[in-house]
């Protein structure tokens, strides 16, 4: 379940125009505190498109 990120970059291949998409699959699951994966990325390491998405999830908890 935790390689899904890894899965979709390689679907979405190597297009200069699919950039943003492959960022979002990578990142999706990143959270701010490092707890997340694939990669543990923490803070300001975790691109700034992907932190905007996430902050949903954390204000509305229903």
């Amino acid at each position: 379940m935790r390689r899904h990120p890894d899965y979709a970059v390689d679907i979405l291949g190597d297009s200069e125009w699919l950039e943003m998409a492959r960022q979002i699959a990578t990142t999706h699951h990143e959270k701010w505190d490092g707890s997340g994966y694939p990669r543990g990325l923490k803070g300001e390491d975790i691109p700034p498109l992907r932190q905007d998405s996430g902050l949903g999830r954390h204000i509305r908890q229903d």
